[in-house]
């Protein structure tokens, strides 16, 4: 309506052929909204939560895997034998 009414000011129209609003606003309904604030978490690069212990950098991949020593234990023959 603003619009319209600046609109036929500018065009310089006589009052008595202005738009004229009847309508009337009612009053708003109020709503009320009660939260909490939660603590702002810790995302790795994937927004996954990441806790203290994945945190630690003293873990390092077995943070994230778990290694099975025995396994993972080589010998220095094999060693050797690699390395020629």
């Amino acid at each position: 309506m603003k619009r319209l009414i600046a609109l036929e000011k500018k065009l310089k129209i006589p009052e008595e052929n202005r738009s004229i609003c009847d309508g009337e606003l009612r009053p708003a309904k109020s709503i009320e909204i009660k939260a909490t604030r939660v603590d702002r978490l810790n995302l790795d690069n994937f927004g996954r939560p990441v806790t203290e212990k994945e945190n630690n950098g003293d873990l390092g991949l077995r943070a994230y895997i778990s290694v099975d020593k025995k396994a993972v234990d080589i010998k220095t023959e094999d060693v050797s034998i690699l390395k020629s």
